[in-house]
């Protein structure tokens, strides 16, 4: 089959695509240091998740808040966010996929894609079909997928939660506090909260109550939910990252130089193009060369294919999509180092398909079943999953 590894090396190059490596700071660095800084002990430590951990020490208790959806280059754009660029400490890479189902399963292990399994928002598992990592469920009729909550099929790596050794506390919106997920990735008690003056209020009263050391998480969805829906440049994301920028002043306020606040997000955002949105329908030859399908997200869709089919659709595909996406084999993924600087674990290649095709920029991909409406999700005026700078640069921010 016909490489387009050229291709993509051509688009590192020349700083189109920002290629994952664990040369620069990233977010499994930063995982690894807040757990470490929690208590967590045993953990194998990087020279810059070592840095980071010296940067939290020194402080009673440690709260981790986890922006979704706070890419730099959305936080640049924000004329609101004074007080998170007075205590930015620098930038961080996120993983590839760039998307929130894998960067907080990388956050929960402080493990890279590549031995953690969870590789898009949609992943195919062997004898189940397609889940959805985030809901522990079936994506065609929302059956509970087993072993979601443990160690298992799903999540190939413990989460590290479970072995923080103080008191902690898990912040979360009251839509997701009782999932699946939620129970895996962050360490009991969990409470819900509907304002994010409320979820600040619980970690005070939390953090003043205390007498001893504390692990407080903070994760805030509102500005990913308001730039998919509306888009980077309404009012309303200007008003979401405001929000938050004023809930961290007075959570450092309240609870003083007794604390360390870390802030950082699981992945920026990119704009689409109208012209950008690409559709494989139910009666596209393409679709009738699938077995299943397709997995991933937006901008990195994993397609699992008919028995001898790869030649057929990588050739069709790269006549249609040939200038918007590249397409590449596990194998090629693997030796590319996309998924982390580690080789693939057996499953998490598996759940890569026979095909990987990776956005060069801002287009996205929707396979739409024949006779089925489009999907709302993708019909949103902002996405990520890809490896642009926009989508990949999140911030550090330490108070």
């Amino acid at each position: 089959m016909e490489s387009d590894v050229p291709r993509l090396l051509a688009k590192f190059e020349s700083g189109a695509l920002r290629r994952p490596t664990a040369a620069r700071p990233n977010v499994v660095d930063l995982a690894g240091a807040v757990w470490s800084a929690a208590g967590v002990p045993g953990l194998d430590l990087t020279p810059a998740a070592r840095t980071i951990e010296a940067q939290l020490g020194g402080r009673e208790h440690l709260v981790f808040v986890l922006a979704d959806g706070l890419g730099m280059q959305l936080l640049e754009s924000m004329p609101s966010a004074t007080y998170l660029w007075t205590h930015l400490d620098g930038t961080l890479d996120t993983v590839f996929p760039s998307t929130t189902a894998v960067a907080l399963t990388t956050f929960a292990t402080a493990a890279w894609p590549a031995a953690h399994g969870v590789v898009g928002h949609y992943v195919h598992l062997d004898g189940v079909g397609v889940v959805t990592p985030l809901l522990g469920a079936t994506r065609s009729d929302g059956r509970p997928v087993p072993e979601a909550n443990g160690d298992g099929r799903l999540f190939l790596v413990p989460s590290l939660a479970s072995r923080v050794p103080r008191p902690a506390l898990s912040v979360l919106p009251a839509a997701v506090v009782n999932s699946p997920f939620t129970a895996y990735a962050t360490a009991a008690p969990r409470v819900g909260y509907r304002s994010l003056n409320e979820a600040a209020d619980l970690a005070i009263d939390f953090i003043q109550a205390a007498r001893e050391p504390t692990f407080t998480y903070l994760y805030v969805s509102r500005i990913d939910e308001t730039v998919h829906e509306l888009g980077p440049l309404r009012l309303e994301a200007v008003g979401a990252v405001g929000d938050l920028a004023h809930v961290m002043a007075r959570l450092a306020a309240a609870v003083g130089a007794r604390a360390r606040i870390v802030l950082t997000a699981d992945h920026g955002h990119l704009a689409v193009r109208p012209s950008s949105r690409r559709v494989i329908r139910g009666v596209d030859d393409l679709a009738g060369m699938l077995a299943g399908g397709p997995t991933g997200d937006a901008r990195t869709v994993f397609f699992h294919l008919q028995p001898g089919a790869l030649e057929a659709f990588a050739d069709r595909f790269r006549e249609r999509f040939g200038v918007a996406y590249c397409l590449l084999t596990p194998d090629e993924v693997e030796d590319l180092r996309l998924l982390g600087p580690a080789p693939l674990a057996a499953e998490t290649k598996r759940r890569l398909g026979d095909a990987v095709a990776i956005s060069f920029g801002d287009d996205t991909l929707e396979v739409r079943p024949k006779g089925a409406p489009a999907d709302r999700r993708l019909a949103w005026p902002s996405h990520h999953s890809g490896l642009t700078a926009a989508e990949v640069r999140v911030p550090l921010v330490i108070v």
